[in-house]
């Protein structure tokens, strides 16, 4: 197996378990990096993961989703993020929950970041065409809530082994749902029910908020 989009990279519908078995490894001590994916789709990210190929010391990391900086061709502004959680010392699947709703088209940049290890951890990647990733230019210790003047090094050929989970929706097409929290619309999945195998809008909905009822807006 290779490090492929939407098996073991990218965004999957299911979690990936095995070895990715890259042709190549990154290191990752001490730095973020991350790779450039275009959603296929409107999706819920509920849980992202990465591969480490190594095991070594205990140590912190995370993962997250970014917007893309297409002047600069690398991630932007941070989206989402798991914080903090602990990479363990063994090689394989780093998992943690990352909360995002991703736009049709768009472009999006999956990013890990682990703390330094005295031995040089290392994850999988894949020299193939179509891909770009970058690392940042200094030490971190998260994920930079803004990637300005991290970069120094890219590829325009690398894959990740990094992926995004998401959840199964309605069809294409569904229309959007929001939620008002404080009198400002929240964006959610597209709002529908599924009925006898088959998917049903739901034109009208409320949820209770501190014991008082707030309308759902459909669009």
């Amino acid at each position: 197996m290779a490090v492929t989009d939407g098996t073991n990279a990218g965004y999957v519908s299911s979690a990936p378990s095995s070895d990715p078995n890259g042709g190549g490894e990154s290191a990752i001590s001490g730095r973020s990096r991350a790779t450039k994916f275009v959603a296929p789709a409107d999706m819920t990210i509920t849980q992202m993961g990465v591969y480490v190929n190594v095991a070594t010391e205990a140590a912190n990391m995370q993962l997250g989703i970014y917007s893309h900086n297409s002047g600069a061709d690398e991630p932007d502004v941070r989206l989402a993020t798991s914080g903090d959680f602990a990479k363990g010392t063994d090689a394989g699947w780093k998992t943690a929950a990352v909360s995002y709703d991703l736009t049709n088209g768009t472009t999006y940049w999956l990013a890990v970041q682990i703390d330094t290890t005295a031995t040089l951890t290392w994850i999988d990647n894949d020299a193939t065409g179509g891909y770009r990733s970058v690392y940042s230019t200094i030490a971190t210790t998260a994920l930079p809530a803004d990637w300005t003047g991290y970069t120094s090094g890219s590829s325009n050929s690398l894959i990740l082994a990094i992926y995004a989970l998401y959840e199964s929706g309605a069809p294409a097409g569904a229309e959007r749902s929001y939620i008002n929290i404080g009198d400002s619309f929240r964006l959610l999945t597209p709002l529908y029910i599924n009925i006898s195998d088959s998917w049903r809008p739901i034109t009208s909905a409320f949820i209770n908020i501190g014991d008082a009822w707030k309308v759902i807006k459909l669009t």
